[in-house]
């Protein structure tokens, strides 16, 4: 994953980041999408850089002017239908980066950190081995 560029990213209010914060919660609003969506991955940015875990929240408010059942199908249906070759894409960058980080020598011991780290950042355990020993 290549770094946000400065120009895409834009301070939302003049607070501190809080250090004793549990998690970077990424809003999502309107790029519903993993790849080509830079609010998202700054937020992944952030996480790692505070190795905090991630959470995506996705609100669905029912009183605005458009809303409808059919409108929020679709939003849900789109929900279901991360493409799971995305969100594997997604893990394996997350995990290539950490893993120039760690200095660990021992495969076994490395894995469990990229394991370890990877589910802090709301991976699924399963997944992040299927991808740590090429089982995709």
């Amino acid at each position: 994953m290549n770094p946000v560029p400065n120009i895409r990213i834009r301070e939302g209010n003049n607070g501190a980041v809080n250090p004793k914060g549990e998690f970077v919660l990424y809003w999502m609003i309107a790029n519903r999408r993993l790849k080509w969506n830079y609010s998202l991955d700054r937020a992944i940015e952030r996480a790692v850089e505070l190795d905090k875990p991630l959470v995506v929240l996705e609100a669905l408010d029912c009183d605005y002017k458009w809303a409808s059942d059919r409108f929020h199908g679709f939003i849900l249906e789109g929900m279901n239908s991360i493409d799971d070759v995305e969100y594997k894409s997604v893990l394996r960058e997350v995990i290539a980066k950490k893993n120039k980080e760690l200095k660990e020598t021992d495969i076994n011991q490395r894995n469990k950190k990229l394991v370890k780290f990877a589910v802090s950042k709301g991976f699924e355990a399963n997944l992040v081995w299927d991808v740590l020993n090429y089982k995709e």
